[in-house]
């Protein structure tokens, strides 16, 4: 009834969410590290290396089973490939906003209602970028093995007439906000930095969703608000 689960660490392999946990490790030291300005693919490589090997050791001591290694062998290689994606982003003029590395924040979800009680909305925003002529990009990174586009995750139906079915990158819009970003002077851009197993697809992948797509999503996410609170 509870959906209580026994825990143990007796595991000999990383399952998909401690794989993802582990990369999200790395990645966050590495955006609040001043290597994240670099645009040497080589000289952040060698730093994720590093870095990669201080969380193996902390999370599963100086003897790892087997499959762990082989599973942190694959993570280094992907590592690797984002090393050169994002010495290339560096050198595009793009920077990591280093106070909205894995942040918490809290923000209002507007809900268009003069007398409706308020309602927050809460998450942890794994990267924000920002250009000096392109204004910011929200990030949130995937690990899983094959890659899926943000629109493949979030919305579901035939092309001319999608549903959403996930609010993950439209409502960080709003928790932005709470990190510095003003949404309303600069341009926004949502999308995943994909970590798949196809090395060549690791990098951005920008979420194509139009005003009206968004404006959309906060209608849902009032509609789920509303729901709730009816019962």
């Amino acid at each position: 009834v509870r959906r209580l689960e026994t825990l143990d660490d007796h595991a000999i392999e990383l399952d998909g969410a401690a794989f993802g946990t582990l990369a999200h490790d790395v990645l966050g030291r590495f955006g609040r590290d001043p290597i994240a300005d670099s645009d040497d693919g080589g000289q952040i490589a060698q730093w994720l290396h590093d870095a990669l090997d201080d969380a193996v050791r902390q999370q599963h001591g100086t003897s790892p089973p087997a499959a762990v290694i082989i599973q942190v062998a694959q993570l280094r290689d992907r590592l690797e490939a984002f090393s050169q994606w994002h010495a290339k982003q560096t050198a595009d003029d793009w920077r990591v906003v280093r106070e909205a590395v894995e942040v918490s924040a809290k923000a209002p979800m507007p809900l268009n209602e003069p007398k409706a009680k308020p309602f927050t909305l809460t998450g942890r925003i794994d990267r924000i970028d920002v250009h000096p002529d392109l204004g910011y990009r929200i990030i949130d990174y995937k690990t899983a093995d094959t890659p899926t586009p943000p629109d493949n995750t979030h919305r579901t139906g035939p092309k001319d007439d999608k549903t959403w079915a996930d609010l993950q990158l439209p409502l960080y819009r709003h928790l932005a906000s709470a990190c510095g970003v003003d949404v309303e002077k600069h341009a926004i851009e949502l999308g995943y930095v994909l970590l798949p197993k196809d090395l060549s697809r690791v990098g951005f992948s920008r979420a194509d969703w139009s005003d009206d797509d968004l404006a959309e999503a906060d209608d849902v996410a009032r509609w789920v608000v509303q729901r709730i609170r009816d019962g």
